[in-house]
């Protein structure tokens, strides 16, 4: 009897076993193929021309550009005197829609204001990855300073949430005047591990965004800005990140959360945002 209810324990612990393996190679699975649209949840509904229509109504300029690779993009361009402009990346649930109230408070400052819609994204073309998009705010980049005509010394990049890592990821090959930085990450791996702590997420990862390792490598000033209370993007890897910029002025936020615009909405931030962009358009 001793022996039969022995081999009855084994084979219910080998199928428990056996059944949590199945389960987690089947979550790795899940992880590995939805990646995409964890890290890139484009807004969808949104018609190409619903936003031709809101770009009208707030006097913008829509945009139609094309990638390296040969991808149709879209966007948005709103000029104030045509000298110097504001270029914005946008998190990754966001359309160009959403920038109106950014683009009025860059025009009211002076700057022009660029953005586009990443591929992928409600009217562009292609699938969003990481090599991709960066071919995407580097088109928005050439159409400012070789179709515009604006000096990259008169260039200031703003990256929120996910676009903080494009913006990183752009000044790999361009260098404007200044970086501003919001809510955004050091590392898309270290995202990826809370989400999926027991699971080697360094293989399964195929967009690993490393603004950490760029971060030193920048010869520009950054202006910074993360909140304590981000439900999303911990505060502690905005600080972590404004450490490993050379020339960072970091402002800590309170009791905004990561759909706030921190620009726009924290008082510290917007102050040194103006003056920021006051200093660079005084001194040229």
């Amino acid at each position: 009897m001793a022996s039969s209810a022995r081999r009855w324990w084994v084979r219910i612990v080998l199928g428990v076993g056996l059944g949590l393996a199945v389960l987690y190679v089947a979550y790795g699975l899940l992880l590995w193929s939805l990646q995409e649209r964890m890290i890139y949840p484009a807004p969808g509904g949104i018609e190409r021309d619903a936003l031709e229509q809101a770009a009208t109504e707030v006097g913008a300029e829509s945009l139609r550009l094309t990638a390296a690779d040969g991808t149709a993009l879209y966007g948005w361009y709103r000029a104030a005197e045509g000298k110097r402009a504001l270029l914005y990346f946008h998190g990754n649930g966001e359309s160009v829609a959403d920038s109106m109230a950014l683009m009025r408070a860059v025009n009211r400052q002076g700057w022009d204001f660029g953005i586009v819609a990443y591929r992928g994204y409600p009217g562009s073309e292609g699938t969003s990855s990481r090599s991709g998009i960066r071919q995407d705010a580097r088109a928005l980049w050439d159409h400012t300073v070789d179709a515009r005509g604006i000096p990259a010394s008169q260039v200031v990049v703003l990256g929120r949430s996910l676009g903080g890592a494009v913006a990183l990821e752009l000044m790999q090959e361009v260098t404007p005047a200044a970086l501003v930085l919001e809510s955004t990450f050091a590392r898309m791996e270290d995202m990826a591990r809370r989400s999926a702590p027991l699971y080697p997420v360094n293989l399964l990862l195929r967009h690993n965004y490393d603004s950490l390792a760029i971060a030193p490598t920048l010869t520009v000033p950054v202006l910074h800005a993360h909140s304590h209370d981000d439900q999303v993007i911990p505060f502690d890897q905005g600080r972590q990140l404004s450490r490993a910029l050379p020339d960072a002025e970091f402002v800590e936020v309170r009791g905004l959360q990561h759909q706030h615009l921190l620009v726009l909405q924290d008082p510290a931030f917007n102050a040194a945002w103006k003056a920021l962009l006051k200093r660079l358009s005084a001194g040229h």
